[in-house]
């Protein structure tokens, strides 16, 4: 053999060991990426049957709630309906009566507060306190226009 296909040959056989090397490379990867399919395909099939799961329990409980709101409905038509009251004109002095009889002593005097609607109807004496206003602040520095009197005002 000549010398250049014997180094021909070599080259090839190199070339060959590399790809075979690169080829064993590649299939672990595969067999890598496999696994990793095989784990995510159970956790989208366990997230399937936990999503069946709370769609059946979703419509579990919209039941269970379209029968309350039924029942308050229907509770509150008889509370606060027409006929009710029409028919039971003063339940509110039936419960006026139960606390007086239960609570007599515990009943609070309401108690004049100390607020300016509130002075006159305490009697309190009040005292008139003028208040003068210099010339110079009779007018208004920013328009130019003359102050006038509002109000009195007791505190």
């Amino acid at each position: 053999m000549p010398k250049s296909s014997s180094q021909e040959l070599a080259r090839l056989r190199k070339e060959n060991e590399e790809q075979r090397v690169l080829l064993a490379a590649l299939q672990s990867q595969m067999e890598k990426s496999n696994q990793i399919i095989a784990g995510l395909a159970e956790q989208l099939k366990e997230s399937l049957d936990g999503n069946a799961e709370l769609r059946a329990l979703l419509i579990d409980l919209q039941a269970k709630l379209d029968k309350l709101l039924a029942q308050k409905k229907k509770r509150d038509r008889n509370d606060y309906g027409s006929k009710n009251e029409r028919h039971n004109p003063k339940p509110a002095v039936a419960l006026e009566a139960v606390v007086q009889t239960i609570l007599p002593d515990q009943l609070k005097v309401p108690v004049n507060r100390n607020h300016k609607k509130h002075i006159h109807f305490q009697n309190l004496p009040t005292e008139s306190v003028p208040h003068q206003v210099g010339p110079d602040d009779l007018i208004c520095p920013e328009c130019a226009v003359e102050t006038t009197f509002v109000r009195n005002e007791v505190t």
